[in-house]
């Protein structure tokens, strides 16, 4: 009898903890919920919606009402979540029309699947709870069901990708666009798509009036780029970073890059950030895909050439040889 006590003890100890251990998971991570950082609570805090520790619409929304004419039978119970009848999962992929970002004109919606919907208002892309696997943050669970003309968040606008994945990245101090070619109206668009990023933000809008006034200055010295372009642009935006005096690593990259993550950035940054090594500099690469092969001016105008110029100079070296093997050597 009293192994008996013992065990069903234990069995009540082990689901004390356990439930305690799950209540304080379900308070503190942030998916299900839990309380936001302080930058966060601050970006939040902000808003102009968010009042008395609460988002409130601009809009009278009606609340839902239960239908209480409405059977109990037919409400959903914790066994049909276990035991789903058969007809409830679907046999096959469910039917989707095709996504073409190149006719995704104005006021347009689509909808990807569990809340996530993608907007285009006033040329400028909204994505809304960005669920692409799975809704669950638990692993094992939530998995959605197989359609057709899957949307992978790889076939985001790179932009729009960019930004949501900057929003996320908290070691970056300032962030400088450089906008090229733009009259007022695209810049007022600019200002506002890049208006949801934490950090300090400043757009150098080059053919503005402040920046041609100091182009015009610099080049009575001889001092400006002659020719427009990305060169110029960059040129721009790096004697800005300098201006700021506050920035000690500068990591620079294009804004269409489709296959763009947070480990891209990371990897630009850590050899020069970390103590242990002695880069000044760092060059980093992203393969560039399109219609099924890869591309990329550094590989065809830079390393290929190399790498002949090379073996013509040096002869056969096994190392050249290897590497002029491959299509995309970086």
């Amino acid at each position: 009898m009293s192994i008996i006590f013992k065990i069903f003890k234990y069995i009540l100890i082990t689901i004390a903890i356990s439930s305690t251990a799950i209540f304080i998971f379900l308070q503190t991570y942030y998916q299900f919920g839990g309380s936001p950082d302080k930058q966060s609570l601050q970006i939040i805090s902000n808003s102009n919606h968010y009042i008395d520790e609460g988002f409130v619409n601009i809009y009278n929304i009606p609340k839902f009402k239960i239908d209480k004419n409405k059977p109990s039978e037919e409400d959903p119970s914790m066994q049909d979540w276990f035991f789903p009848p058969k007809e409830k999962n679907p046999s096959k992929p469910i039917p989707s029309i095709e996504l073409n970002l190149d006719k995704f004109a104005n006021s347009t919606f689509a909808w990807l699947g569990h809340s996530t919907i993608l907007m285009n208002i006033d040329d400028t892309f909204i994505l809304t709870d960005p669920v692409f696997n799975r809704a669950s943050p638990i692993p094992v669970i939530g998995k959605p069901f197989p359609y057709e003309n899957n949307f992978k968040i790889e076939d985001l606008p790179a932009l729009t990708y960019i930004v949501n994945t900057l929003k996320k990245v908290k070691y970056i101090k300032n962030v400088v666009i450089g906008l090229d070619q733009a009259n007022k109206n695209e810049f007022i668009k600019a200002k506002n798509f890049f208006s949801v990023l934490p950090q300090k933000t400043y757009i150098l809008w080059n053919d503005g009036p402040r920046l041609k006034k100091i182009d015009q200055a610099l080049s009575n010295l001889d001092l400006s780029p002659l020719e427009k372009g990305k060169g110029r642009n960059i040129w721009y935006c790096m004697g800005f970073v300098i201006s700021l005096k506050d920035s000690g690593t500068v990591a620079m990259h294009d804004c269409d890059i489709v296959t763009y993550d947070k480990n891209l950035l990371a990897k630009l940054f850590y050899p020069v950030e970390n103590p242990k090594f002695s880069f000044d500099f760092c060059k980093g690469f992203y393969p560039r895909v399109a219609q099924g092969r890869m591309n990329g001016r550094v590989t065809r105008l830079l390393v290929t050439p190399l790498v002949k110029s090379l073996q013509k100079m040096v002869g056969y070296n096994e190392y050249l040889n290897f590497l002029d093997i491959f299509k995309y050597p970086l």
